[in-house]
């Protein structure tokens, strides 16, 4: 019988700023400064919006 699957933690701190980096290098391993900077720009946009989506839905994408 399958055990049932437990809730994923929530990094926080150091942990995060660390999981954070490595996500980033490991998404843009061979990219040029300038393609480096308009991805980290992009990603901010991306997570600006994601955190205007949870503040709208009272929590529903969080």
């Amino acid at each position: 019988m399958a055990r049932p699957i437990e809730k994923t933690p929530i990094i926080r701190g150091e942990d995060a700023t660390r999981f954070k980096k490595i996500l980033l290098e490991s998404l843009m391993p061979n990219l040029s400064l300038s393609e480096i900077d308009r991805k980290k720009k992009e990603l901010k946009k991306m997570e600006t919006n994601y955190k205007k989506m949870v503040l709208a839905s009272d929590g529903i994408f969080y």
